[in-house]
């Protein structure tokens, strides 16, 4: 009997071991995918049709063969555990190219009306490989719930665009070049979470930024950091962020409308090259405000003017931020950076003013809220 007992479970973990199930055919019925038939491997192109909810449970692994995409017009409900992690990756090492959720095309003699279904990711694991896949996580008019994720290694982690509305709780991404690209008409919830090693965080629609840590923001070209590119309408609220090394600027206001608001409050911005450069031509355009943030240590100055500082006289109004030793008048004088080619900041068209400065804070340390 221990003998036969022996053997049984010797080749139950045998199967398990080396099970494995190939997926080539479009998935257009409920399915759930199970620890005991992973790793689950995509053959090509997968599409989940609409109407149709394809469940992963904890443990299992997804692996793609070279250059593969998963096209979701239904739904994915994928639940691992901090455990028993599920796993999207390249088969045997492969560059694979992403999830791309997309609303159905809805036809007027049979609705469809899968646009609103919440695609949920919980513990789950997305890996690319040198900076594949271009887009790892592409949502348009969809939404999606991600909580204790990770993303590692690709162009862009999540990008959200035509009414998409994406909620991020307790993720890191890390060694993605563009980790966020939040585009016009969209929405994105981001919080308590972790961004390392980048270069770009694109905004151009609305989003929450909170309790965040963003640290080593690699310079590619001009611009690097947090970035506002906002050609429409949209609300940016950025606060209780921790904003430390950035090669560049740690954020940069680049461009906006008279519809936009832009909040930037209580972060902690610390060892950056420059903590803000705002453009001359667009920071007055929309609602500012910057307000209780702490500017500690920066390696060329605290603030940067950029963009048409010479066209007309205008002022940039900062509320009461703390600036770390400084003055008010080096603030505004002393330490902000201007083009080599101006000598002097009184001849400048455009000045910042402070409202007041906070007075001096603890040593800054990281929000994990």
């Amino acid at each position: 009997m221990n003998i036969q007992l022996l053997t049984c479970l010797f080749l139950t973990t045998f199967s398990l071991i080396h099970a494995q199930t190939y997926i080539s055919e479009p998935i257009s019925d409920n399915q759930t995918w199970t620890r005991q038939k992973s790793p689950y491997i995509i053959a090509n192109d997968l599409f989940i049709a609409p109407n149709t909810v394809l469940n992963i449970e904890a443990g299992v692994r997804v692996l793609f063969s070279s250059e593969v995409k998963m096209q979701i017009e239904g739904q994915i409900i994928a639940k691992g555990t901090a455990k028993k992690k599920i796993i999207f990756e390249g088969f045997n090492g492969h560059q694979w190219q992403g999830l791309f959720f997309r609303r159905a095309v809805v036809a007027h003699d049979n609705p469809i009306f899968t646009d609103t279904a919440m695609n949920i990711f919980e513990h789950t694991v997305f890996r690319g490989k040198k900076w594949n896949p271009i887009h790892l996580i592409q949502a348009e008019n969809r939404n999606i719930k991600l909580q204790h994720c990770e993303i590692i290694d690709c162009q862009t982690a999540i990008q959200t665009e035509k009414q998409a509305r994406v909620i991020a709780k307790n993720i890191h991404i890390r060694q993605c070049y563009r980790p966020l690209h939040v585009r016009i008409t969209s929405q994105l919830t981001f919080s308590h979470s972790q961004i390392s090693d980048y270069t770009l965080l694109l905004i151009g629609g609305s989003i929450i930024f909170n309790h965040n840590i963003v640290k080593n923001a690699l310079s590619r070209g001009s611009h690097s950091g947090l970035m506002i590119w906002m050609t429409g309408g949209g609300v940016a609220t950025i606060e209780n962020n921790t904003f430390i090394n950035a090669n560049n600027a740690a954020f940069t206001l680049y461009k906006t409308t008279k519809r936009n608001t832009i909040v930037l409050k209580n972060n902690i911005f610390k060892n950056n090259k420059t903590h803000l450069a705002l453009s001359c031509e667009f920071a007055k355009r929309c609602k500012f405000i910057v307000q209780n943030n702490d500017f500690y240590e920066f390696e060329s100055c605290p603030i940067e003017l950029f963009d048409n500082c010479q066209a007309a006289k205008d002022t940039i109004m900062l509320d009461s931020n703390y600036f770390h030793k400084l003055t008010v008048d080096e603030v505004q004088h002393k330490l902000l950076k201007v083009p080599d080619t101006i000598a002097d900041l009184q001849n400048y068209s455009t000045q910042i003013r402070v409202k007041g400065l906070l007075q001096r804070r603890n040593k800054p340390t990281l929000r994990r809220d």
